[in-house]
């Protein structure tokens, strides 16, 4: 089976706000005692240290959003480190995501690029590689598995319109299956991807 290698280290992304600015960030972390203290903060059962101090670098990333703005406009910065949760707001830091969109370039030279904006709120869809291959007619697809409770959705996007994913019609999604099988009928002209996510 030929294609892409699967990836071994996928961050596990959470969305980042605060009560009292309706604005949101993207916040991937890859360390398994942060990702699990970022559940436990949404969970509720740890309260202390709850303010992400991340680091971040100017431009856009596809995936750094404000999921709470209609249309999920994309941020011109992303986060490219994760440095600690902190027990209190660090005043140089804990500005609106808008005065850091302002002038990105000025807020990543005075502040050495961190940000300790809002808490974590909820963990969002984690993206996976697909490896594919051809198999008697049939392309064959897997995925990593993430582990218990992950549920995954196949998804496509059309050539030129890389941001228009939508599942792969003609299947029950999601599955907790990780492979995948569809006929080949010829060409395609679709972009895949996978789409995991945790469930109770």
């Amino acid at each position: 089976m030929h294609g892409l290698a699967q990836c071994t280290n996928n961050p596990v992304l959470f969305l980042v706000s605060r009560a009292s600015v309706s604005q949101s960030y993207v916040l991937p972390l890859t360390r398994p005692e942060d990702i699990s203290y970022a559940r436990g903060l949404i969970a509720g059962t740890e309260k202390e240290r709850d303010i992400p101090i991340a680091r971040i670098a100017k431009g856009a990333d596809g995936i750094n959003r404000d999921l709470l703005k209609p249309g999920a406009p994309q941020w011109s910065w992303h986060v490219v480190g994760f440095d600690e949760f902190s027990f209190a707001e660090t005043a140089d830091l804990d500005f609106p995501l808008s005065t850091v969109e302002a002038d990105v370039d000025h807020w990543i030279k005075t502040r050495a690029g961190r940000i300790g904006f809002g808490r974590p709120v909820r963990e969002l869809p984690t993206y996976l590689w697909l490896r594919s291959g051809a198999f008697h007619n049939n392309i064959v697809s897997d995925w990593r598995d993430l582990g218990t409770n992950y549920v995954y959705t196949l998804e496509q996007s059309a050539f030129g319109s890389p941001s228009a994913w939508f599942a792969v019609p003609g299947f029950q999604w999601p599955t907790s299956s990780t492979t995948f099988s569809l006929r080949a009928c010829g060409p395609t002209n679709f972009y895949f991807r996978v789409r995991g996510e945790k469930v109770n």
